[in-house]
Order: structure tokens, then C-alpha cells, then sequence
């Protein structure tokens, strides 16, 4: 036998006696874990408690909600031009009523409403854009008179859409000739809408 041959088992121990060591350490680890100094620990618990909080979402308002601090006309339309001595209003991208918007262009209408107080009547309308023929907002109108003593439609008329698709105007032809129209309760709920707005503009103006 070689010098080479008899160094072969002894190298082969050395291997594993060295395996079997890290064994027993490594077992030793997992039944016994090191513990933190007294220093540490509490550094080490803060750090535990922040990481194991679960995360805190921001709170977003819905979309029906709008900051305290903006002014109420926001919430009924983009723009909203009051005359207090005609008991009257425009208003420019109303979003309070679904029936006046499209997917394609959202809240993008034009309107008025004003109070005949002789009458007693509320006159509304409101023009919804759908495509436009010169440049100006085209759409389907709706218009109605409203007797506010008896809280009954007196006059009411839904104007259809221009027929965008005889005109050329393909990108709007889904539009054509559409016509938005409103039983009488939702006439009634919108009209007396704007004229408790109306008259509550006059009372502080």
C-alpha cells in the first residue's frame, strides 16, 4: 500500500467529522437560538412591533363626496351663473342627474332654469352634448314646465340629436337622432330640485 493510499481514509474522516460538526451546530441553533442581550432587546422589539403593523390604507373620498372646503355649486355642476332678481340660472356641466350625460362625453351639457312666480311654474332645460355639426354643442334636449303649486307637468318636449350619420359625421353616428326621455316623477324631482335651489340663491342674495 502507497503512502497515497493510506492518507485516503484519514482525509475521508477528517470530511466527515467536519460534516457531523456543522450538524451538531446547526442543530444546536434551531433547539437553542441565540438570544439578544439585555441592550438589544429592546431596539430589536420596536423594531418587531413596527414591522408586524399591518399597513394603513389612505383614505380616499368617494366619488360622490367633495372636500368641505370647496364651494357647494361644485357639487351640482361645473359652472353656475345665478340672477337673483329673476329667480333664473345657467349652468354648465351639471353632474347631480345621470340621465344628462354620456359615456363618451360625460357630463358635457348646457341648461337653464327660472321661476315664473306669477305662474307658479318652473322652466327647465337642458342640452346634452353628443357631437357638435358647427363647433357648438349638439345633442339631445330636454325641456319641461313644471306647476310647482301642484307639483304636476304642465308642457314637456325631448328633443332628438342632429342625425350626425346623414351629415357625414361618422365618429358621432351612435348619436344620431338619440333622445333622452324622463317620466313624469323624475321631471318632477328635478324641477323641484332647481326651484328649492333657486330660491334658496334669492334668500341669501
Amino acid at each position: 500500500m502507497t503512502k497515497q493510499d493510506q492518507e485516503t481514509p484519514r482525509i475521508i474522516r477528517l470530511i466527515l467529522m467536519a460534516s457531523l460538526s456543522l450538524l451538531l451546530i446547526t442543530a444546536a441553533c434551531r433547539t437553542h437560538p441565540p438570544q439578544p442581550s439585555e441592550s438589544m432587546k429592546e431596539p430589536l422589539e420596536s423594531l418587531t412591533t413596527r414591522s408586524t403593523e399591518p399597513a394603513t390604507e389612505t383614505q380616499r373620498p368617494s366619488l360622490t363626496e367633495a372636500p368641505a372646503d370647496l364651494p357647494p355649486d361644485l357639487h351640482i355642476a361645473d359652472y353656475i351663473d345665478y340672477d337673483s332678481k329673476s329667480l333664473s340660472l345657467y349652468m354648465a356641466g351639471l353632474k347631480l342627474f345621470q340621465e344628462f350625460s354620456t359615456p363618451e362625453f360625460g357630463y358635457t351639457n348646457e341648461g337653464s332654469a327660472s321661476i315664473d312666480q306669477a305662474a307658479q311654474t318652473l322652466d327647465f332645460r337642458i342640452r346634452v352634448a353628443a357631437g357638435s355639426v358647427t363647433g357648438a354643442l349638439d345633442g339631445p334636449q330636454v325641456s319641461f314646465i313644471m306647476d310647482l303649486a301642484n307639483q304636476s307637468i304642465i308642457d314637456k318636449d325631448f328633443e332628438a340629436a342632429p342625425d350626425f350619420e346623414s351629415l357625414g359625421l361618422e365618429e358621432f353616428a351612435h348619436y344620431s337622432k338619440m333622445v333622452i326621455e324622463l317620466d313624469e316623477a323624475r321631471m318632477i324631482e328635478i324641477g323641484q330640485f332647481f326651484a328649492d335651489l333657486l330660491e334658496e340663491r334669492a334668500g341669501k342674495g
